[in-house]
């Protein structure tokens, strides 16, 4: 190979790996700007929640928090709760989804096979919070993406408990 054809190449590769690198970058920085949103959400106005409306016999139950960001758009919280033993097995967020495409995509998709229904604030806490409390005594731990996805839910104490909903199958984990 002539020298100048690998100077070519060498020059090529460089630009290729710095390129790369810039697209790394750009992709943590989108991160940390969404991670700094839903870190934020308790900032923002509660807008709803939902669960089935089977959720006491199905024993498990997708919790929805929706808070709404200074744009008008929806930030959500969506907490998978086992009541009978394992508690938050599942949660995920998302930031500016227009609220529109949140009823029509998320809740469309999420109870497709199930009616939502309308909760209190005060219920959906209980719910989610009452199911990790109950996991933690039987050694289970949240999902990881619970880490973030709390940010969207109030502190633990922050709303008063009915003691209404109970966290177990006739007596015993399931």
């Amino acid at each position: 190979m002539k020298k100048g054809q690998q100077k070519k190449q060498e020059k090529a590769l460089k630009k290729r790996v710095e390129s790369k690198l810039e697209r790394k970058a750009e992709r943590q920085i989108i991160a940390l700007g969404k991670k700094y949103i839903v870190q934020q959400a308790r900032n923002y106005p509660i807008e709803g929640c939902w669960i089935r409306a089977d959720w006491q016999k199905a024993g498990i139950t997708p919790v929805f928090v929706t808070r709404r960001q200074p744009n008008g758009n929806v930030l959500f919280g969506c907490y998978m709760v086992d009541l009978y033993c394992l508690g938050v097995k599942d949660a995920f967020w998302r930031s500016d989804v227009p609220p529109a495409a949140f009823k029509r995509d998320v809740m469309g998709k999420s109870f497709a096979e199930t009616t939502p229904l309308e909760i209190s604030v005060d219920m959906a806490h209980e719910i989610v919070y009452g199911g990790l409390e109950y996991a933690a005594s039987l050694g289970f731990k949240p999902h990881p993406d619970f880490e973030l996805a709390q940010y969207v839910l109030d502190p633990p104490d922050a709303h008063p408990r009915s003691g209404n909903v109970e966290f177990v199958d006739d007596g015993k984990p399931l």
